[in-house]
């Protein structure tokens, strides 16, 4: 048995019960959440209505989850415990130790992602049409979903490996994933892909000038003169209004654009826990 195999075989015995649970669970929710879009098409009823709406904030949260729970643990626990001095002992080297840990991390993460990615996709696809599932489920369709899980499990090794204490990680993980994904969302996404501006006057339809399918970034109230109205001012009914959307021929090029930028985090993260990882205590 190598170095490097032995290093893996040690990192799957230390995680392999949170991996066990973890791929349980990502399986469990990917099965679940077709059996639920099987039920969409065959028996669209309340309850089946209700149990997809439940499926939204779970999915949501899965990311941050698997971050603080699974990614933020993997190095910690070792240094808290002091068990990776043994393991130094042994004839493995700090960077066979870390870079197997990290490479089990990842591997397990991409599978249970891509799992639950396609479950999620599934069941996207058989919503009914009271949902919506383009724009309004963004942040669950399977390629932005697959990049968010890489990106926490990530960010939980980093903030592990540089913090050592396992507490403090799973915090910090949360508190940085929320921030990166809420401020993303805010300030990058409209930005990805140039937008769509059409001036409208309020009454006369609007869905004749806006295609089907756009995502609304923006509204603005206009004076005769086709400026921004203070706010306050009076509306009437002829009002022009500015409307800022990305058409929906932008959406997938902006889900690939957007994973692509996580996937891309997820490895500089990697890199920096490998080397928090490897630095003197």
């Amino acid at each position: 048995m190598t170095v490097l195999s032995g290093a893996t075989w040690l990192a799957w015995r230390n995680n392999r019960q949170a991996a066990v649970i973890g791929g349980v669970l990502a399986f469990g929710v990917a099965a679940a959440l077709v059996v639920v879009a099987i039920l969409e098409i065959a028996q669209p009823t309340a309850l089946v209505h209700t149990m997809s709406t439940a499926f939204q904030p779970l999915l949501i949260g899965a990311p941050a989850a698997a971050g603080v729970f699974m990614g933020a643990p993997l190095l910690s626990a070792d240094f808290e415990r002091g068990t990776h001095r043994l393991t130094w002992t042994q004839g493995m080297t700090r960077r066979h130790w870390a870079a197997a840990n990290l490479s089990l991390l990842i591997a397990l993460s991409a599978l249970a992602a891509a799992v639950m990615s396609v479950g999620a996709q599934i069941w996207i696809v058989h919503l009914p049409n009271t949902f919506d599932s383009t724009w309004g489920m963004y942040d669950l369709q399977a390629p932005v979903f697959f990049s968010y899980v890489l990106f926490a499990m990530a960010l939980g090794a980093a903030a592990g490996a540089a913090l050592r204490r396992t507490v403090p990680a799973m915090a910090v993980t949360l508190g940085i994933f929320i921030a990166v994904r809420v401020a993303f969302a805010e300030l990058a996404r409209p930005h990805l892909l140039p937008t769509i501006t059409r001036v409208v006057v309020s009454g006369t339809g609007n869905n004749s000038v806006v295609p089907p399918g756009a995502g609304y970034l923006d509204a603005t109230f206009l004076d005769t003169q086709l400026n921004p109205l203070p706010p306050g001012s009076p509306i009437g009914a002829n009002t022009p209004i500015s409307l800022v959307y990305q058409p929906v021929s932008h959406f997938w090029p902006m889900q690939g654009i957007e994973a692509g930028i996580f996937v891309v985090l997820a490895l500089a993260l990697l890199v920096a826990a490998l080397r928090f990882a490897t630095r003197d205590a």
